[in-house]
This record gives structure tokens, C-alpha cells and sequence, in this order.
């Protein structure tokens, strides 16, 4: 393992131009290279983190190599950040092959995203990505070598995408595709702990065919599926995931191999593989499994309704979409949530347990996937906290329930899960930094943090 110093200029560069804008502080950034691994991180915060990190890597990176017959070769950089309060991965192979991880704890939120260890799944997720869109047969070698590299797409440059598609036509497949074999990767490379077996994607399913609505076909999808999904993206995964393990289930896992594998007799574009593996159309099967699936669901619904559920009554008239924590005050008989669903925007609202109105209290910036916001409440004073600034580093914010006065209280917390104590008039919380969750206290006024 060799660790060097390398020159901010280049990675920053790199960091800009191939994944995403992000402030960078004046640091020191480091490199450290083994075997076909170029690790990029700032600073020496990591440094704790770095051992583990690049095994991680090699145990998902000589399983994927090993089944999909990836030359070990091939280089991959992975950048490591802290930019975010929140754990993601994503994945790129033009022009180089890159993995970028943001280091914090991940969302479990409902079991959306069931992991054992984190580093190790989402590099089994992510170097999925970089294996199916980066991996050749001649004709992409051919390409690659005539084009001297993997061509990026430009978009001031329309012919780039042709170009691009040449040296990496995998790439070019839709977002199911992608993330339907990850998340199968993920589940099986975890030993089944994973979206492909995972409850929420069951109760998605389920909840659709409970609620008489439709399944998306394989163009609606791509249409409407894509457009009325305000969960970003969320239906690739949910689709995709569910498709390719009914692949695996119905046709066996071996042509489901064939059938991503970018072998010498394999076809550039992703339909006509699937053809040419399953004997069908795309089209088709994904009509087949859309009558299996809503057969499979119909009869776990038969078997859920044998044992009726309690009687309970709706608060509201229609779904308040994504929805914090609740908290409830027994002398007024209010609610207090953050909600976020199409057509308004994120707020923090109030909502009368008998008529079901909702008042809204101040608007919700920058909400997070799922649950909105973490949110506490003060019954005594009628303060309601709440973090903002969900997708990078959390702030505190407090809202008067009865003004509507909102004033931020901290600008940059980190801290998330809050409660309050109505002993002393704290509140506590999880704090995320540098890979650690920590559990910590705001005494009021809300101006300082302690561990």
C-alpha cells in the first residue's frame, strides 16, 4: 500500500469535472494506491477508516472479478468525502472507472436500505455499476483504443454521445437496468440482507395491488413512472430490483448472468441481449412478470385478511406523502409533522386530530428522503425544532406554533433523531461527523453542542 500526497489542483479537477461541485476547504489531499485501487480522501480524518475501506473494496472487488470475469487490470478510484450528513454512493465509468462515498451512517429509515456493514455494501452495489458498464468484448475495445479512452458525453457536443456510446454501451441502458442488478448483487453478496429481499420493497408492491392501481409497464416505466416520482428515483430501484430477482427466480440465475454479461457474442444494447438470452422481447417478459406479480400479491393479501385489522380512523383526507415523527399535544388535540408530497411545498404543519385540518407553520428546507425532517416538541413553550439543510450538513430550526415564527437556532449541527427533554429544556440528539454517530446534547439556548 502506498500512500502519497497529491497535488489539489488535480483532484479537485477531477472531483469537479467528473462527479459533482462541492465547497472544498483548503486541505491537504491524499492518495493512497494498491493494487488497481487509487483511494482519494482529504485530510487525515479518515485515517482510521482507511484499512477497512480498502478491504472492503478488494473483498467486493475480487468477488465481482471472479464472477464476471473483470480483469484484475483494471484501475478504480475511489473518493472518499464528508460532505453530507447522510452516507451515499454513486458510480461513473467515463472517462476513468470511480466510485465516490460519502463516509457518514447510512438512513435506515423503514428498512429501505437493509445492510449488514456499510462500507461493504455499498461497495458491492456500486463496483456492480462500474463492472456491467465498464467491461468489454472486442468491438468495445476496438472503440476504446480508436477513440484513445472512454468518451464522457457532452452535452454542448451532441456527437459525443454517439462516441461515448461506442467505447461504453452499456452505460446507455435505462436506470433499472443498472440498479436492478445491483441491488440483486448487493442482496446476494450480503447473504440475502438487501433490497432484492427486502420487506419495504414487498409492502411497495403490495400496497399497489391492495390499492387497485396499476403496475408500470416497461414504457411506463420511463414515462410517467419517472416523472410522478417524486422520490428521486426511487422507482428504478423499486422496478428494477423486483424484475430482475423475478429474472433470477423464473429463468434461473445463470441466464440472468448471461444476459448482463458483455461477453464476444453478447449484444451492444441491452434489449437485444435480453433477446437474444431469454428468446423474447423485453416487452414481453416484463408483462409476464407484472401477471406474476400481481397474481404472487393477490394471494399474500388473501392470507393477510384472514386475520382482520383493528379498527382505527383516518386523521386526514389524503396521503401526506413523506412524514417525520409525530408529536402530539393532549390539551389541544394538534399534531405537529413535517410533510412533503407533490404539489406543495415541504413543510412543518399542524394537524387537528378531530377535523383533520392542517395549518401550515413555516416552510421545510431542503427536506430529507422518507421522513421529512427530525423533529421535537416543546408542549410547555409550543416550540416546535427541526433540522434543515437535510442533504448536506444539518442545522437546528425553531418554529413558534403560535406566531409561526421560524429563526434558525444553530447553522450547522449535524445532528439529527432530536428529543426533547422537558426537564432542563434540552435537546438531544445523534450527531454525524467523519464516519462516527454520536450521541449528544443542545443544552438551550441551542448554541453549543456537547458530546
Amino acid at each position: 500500500m502506498i500512500r502519497l500526497r497529491t497535488t489539489r489542483g488535480f483532484v479537485i479537477s477531477l472531483l469537479v469535472g467528473l462527479f459533482f461541485v462541492a465547497p472544498v476547504q483548503a486541505q491537504n489531499i491524499w492518495q493512497i494506491q494498491d493494487n488497481g485501487l487509487t483511494l482519494i480522501h482529504f485530510g487525515k480524518r479518515f485515517d482510521y477508516l482507511l484499512p477497512h475501506v480498502v478491504q472492503t473494496y478488494h473483498n467486493a472487488r475480487q468477488f465481482h472479478g471472479t464472477l464476471w470475469d473483470y480483469p484484475d487490470s483494471t484501475d478504480t478510484y475511489v473518493i472518499l468525502s464528508d460532505f453530507e450528513d447522510m452516507g451515499h454512493g454513486g458510480a461513473l465509468v467515463m472517462p476513468f472507472s470511480q466510485v465516490q462515498l460519502g463516509v457518514a451512517p447510512y438512513s435506515f429509515a423503514f428498512s429501505i436500505i437493509p445492510s449488514n456493514e456499510r462500507f461493504q455494501w455499498l461497495f458491492n452495489h456500486e463496483l456492480t455499476h462500474v463492472v456491467m458498464a465498464d467491461k468489454t468484448n472486442p468491438q468495445d475495445r476496438f472503440f476504446r483504443s480508436l477513440l484513445q479512452g472512454k468518451i464522457r458525453r457532452n452535452e454542448e457536443n451532441p456527437l459525443s454521445a454517439f462516441w461515448s456510446y461506442l467505447t461504453t454501451p452499456r452505460w446507455y441502458a435505462p436506470r433499472w437496468f443498472h440498479e436492478g442488478i445491483a441491488c440483486f448483487m448487493e442482496t446476494w453478496m450480503s447473504g440475502g440482507m438487501g433490497r432484492a429481499m427486502g420487506t419495504y420493497d414487498e409492502m411497495y408492491f403490495r400496497s399497489i395491488v391492495n390499492g387497485g392501481q396499476r403496475l408500470y409497464s416497461l414504457i411506463g416505466l420511463e414515462t410517467e413512472g419517472t416523472t410522478i416520482d417524486f422520490q428521486v428515483g426511487a422507482n428504478a430501484y423499486l422496478y428494477g430490483s423486483r424484475f430482475i430477482t423475478y429474472l433470477a427466480y423464473a429463468e434461473g440465475v445463470d441466464k440472468l448472468k448471461a444476459f448482463y454479461s458483455r461477453s464476444d457474442s453478447s449484444k451492444a444494447f441491452y434489449a437485444q441481449q435480453f433477446k437474444q438470452v431469454y428468446g423474447r422481447s423485453i416487452h414481453q417478459v416484463w408483462k409476464e412478470w407484472m401477471e406474476w406479480e400481481r397474481k404472487f400479491q393477490e394471494e399474500n393479501l388473501a392470507r393477510i385478511k384472514a386475520y382482520p385489522l383493528s379498527p382505527f380512523r383516518s386523521l386526514t383526507d389524503k396521503p401526506l406523502g413523506n412524514v417525520s415523527k409525530l408529536a402530539f399535544n393532549p390539551s389541544t388535540g394538534k399534531l405537529y409533522a413535517a410533510i412533503n408530497y407533490p404539489g406543495i411545498l415541504s413543510q412543518v404543519s399542524e394537524i387537528d386530530v378531530q377535523s383533520g385540518r392542517i395549518r401550515k407553520l413555516a416552510t421545510l428546507d431542503s427536506p430529507e428522503l422518507y421522513y421529512s425532517t427530525h423533529l421535537a416538541y416543546n408542549a410547555a413553550d409550543e416550540k416546535v425544532y427541526f433540522t434543515e439543510q437535510n442533504s448536506k450538513f444539518r442545522s437546528l430550526v425553531e418554529v413558534d406554533v403560535r406566531s409561526g415564527r421560524k429563526k434558525t437556532l444553530h447553522p450547522m449541527t449535524r445532528t439529527g433523531n432530536l428529543v426533547f427533554n422537558p426537564t432542563d429544556k434540552s435537546l438531544w440528539g445523534v450527531r454525524h461527523d467523519n464516519g462516527n454517530a454520536t450521541l449528544v446534547t443542545l443544552p438551550a439556548p441551542y448554541d453549543k453542542i456537547v458530546p
